[in-house]
């Protein structure tokens, strides 16, 4: 199903040329708008790494047509599954089965983002929009608005849209500085390890071919892993460490785990071979904060998508579905445009829409985090124990599980994996589009 396209396009500059960008720029494209993603890279993303697609991002990018490309690329996660730190038994699952996932409608994927940002930047580039590369927003002018690039130029166009992640610029536009937060005492490590080493070894080879996420509860930390696609395994490091001065919060480094003397020391001895076997280790540190007061500057003018908009912590399930689910809306609500007095509105309304959803995901993934990394103590036993004692219930066939059980492990799954953006968008323009559009011509009569 498609929206259609505005009679009345407007210009966009999306300021930065990452998965969030890109899908904001073909969304806004696709509803008729011109649009123009100023990327600080000198060319297209090469980043290792595998990032989740569940099912509330998974439609979207059915809807944009790229079922086919999904299917070929994308593995079908199965399960997770909570193993100790130390033994790695297997202490606690929640596995997808085949009902569930058909309520909601798609898939939860597996996919490299290194070959999704491929599909969507062929999608952007196929359909005209201008990337620009090499093009470090430096400052954003919300009146104009205009976006300044280290190289001296100035760019101005109708709405700017700032997909420029933890540090971003247009972020610092519209709370009016640099924003304080609190620096996670947890490091955050993306390693990618090569299937095929993997698969030489007898203790790894399980995990270079089964379509699982496994997870390690460790002391206060956490490490988890599942492929990317059939050639890449990605492993995250969630470990307690203080944040080297040049640790940044995006992903643009590279570090040695050997250089950082981090204490690994109770978790399996199969992590440390595969430790050993990464090709590439990325740092991230992560600076909490509450959700942001606002998405969309006073003016009207500016606004922020993806990480930039939704402090998530790192290598969760729903950062970057939360930056598609951002393009779908406003692309959606902007191909229904038809009067420059509606700009104002339209902006409003994606921000009143998208804000308390963002508290519900951040809030939601900042439990499950710490869920996973306890500290050991008391309540980490009774989570142990009682991943333990729903183990038998959660391996059981679907028809045979217990009521309660699922109800009590799929309602916060429920909530975040079957929301709807477009369906969204579609019931408040049901509700206050007639009385935008009488508005409009009740402006043009007086």
């Amino acid at each position: 199903m498609s929206d259609g396209k505005t009679p009345l396009p407007l210009s966009f500059i999306v300021i930065g040329g990452s998965i969030a960008g890109l899908a904001c720029a073909y969304s806004l494209h696709r509803a008729g708008h011109e649009v123009t993603v100023i990327e600080k890279a000198s060319g297209p993303e090469c980043r290792r790494g595998a990032i989740r697609s569940p099912p509330n991002m998974t439609r979207i990018l059915k809807e944009w047509g790229l079922q086919s490309s999904l299917e070929q690329m994308g593995i079908k996660n199965a399960r997770i599954n909570f193993r100790q730190c130390d033994t790695g038994e297997k202490i606690g699952t929640i596995i997808f089965h085949d009902q569930i996932m058909k309520a909601f409608r798609a898939d939860y994927l597996f996919l490299e983002y290194g070959r999704l940002w491929s599909l969507l930047h062929g999608l952007v580039t196929e359909a005209g929009v201008n990337i620009r590369f090499k093009s470090l927003a430096t400052a954003v002018d919300p009146q104009k608005p205009t976006v300044s690039i280290a190289n001296g130029e100035s760019l101005t166009c109708d709405i700017v849209v700032g997909a420029d992640g933890y540090e971003s610029v247009a972020r610092r536009c519209i709370l009016g500085g640099q924003t304080r937060g609190t620096v996670d005492k947890r490091c955050n490590f993306t390693l990618t390890v090569p299937t095929r080493v993997m698969k030489t070894d007898a203790d790894l080879k399980y995990f270079a071919e089964a379509p699982e996420w496994n997870a390690w509860l460790g002391n206060g930390s956490c490490i988890h892993g599942h492929l990317g696609s059939n050639d890449w395994y990605t492993l995250y490091l969630v470990i307690p460490s203080d944040a080297p001065p040049d640790f940044r919060e995006n992903w643009d480094g590279e570090c040695s785990l050997d250089q950082l003397k981090l204490d690994l020391g109770q978790y399996d001895k199969r992590l440390h071979k595969l430790m050993q076997m990464a090709e590439t280790v990325v740092p991230v540190k992560f600076v909490s904060h509450e959700p942001f007061e606002s998405l969309v500057h006073e003016s009207g003018k500016v606004l922020v998508v993806g990480d930039a908009a939704h402090p998530i912590p790192p290598h969760r399930d729903l950062n970057t579905s939360s930056a598609v689910e951002d393009a779908m809306t406003f692309g959606s609500m902007f191909s229904r445009l038809t009067d420059r007095d509606q700009i104002g509105s339209l902006v409003t309304a994606f921000e009143d829409i998208r804000q308390p959803r963002s508290v519900k995901v951040v809030k939601s993934e900042h439990h499950r985090l710490d869920f996973l990394s306890l500290p050991f103590g008391p309540e980490q036993k009774a989570r142990d124990d009682g991943l333990r004692a729903a183990l038998e219930l959660a391996q059981l066939d679907w028809d045979s599980a217990d009521e309660d059980y699922l109800r009590e492990t799929w309602e916060d799954y429920i909530a975040m994996f079957n929301y709807d953006a477009r369906e969204v968008v579609d019931d408040w323009w049901t509700k206050w589009g007639p009385v935008m559009r009488r508005a409009s011509v009740s402006q043009k009569q007086t």
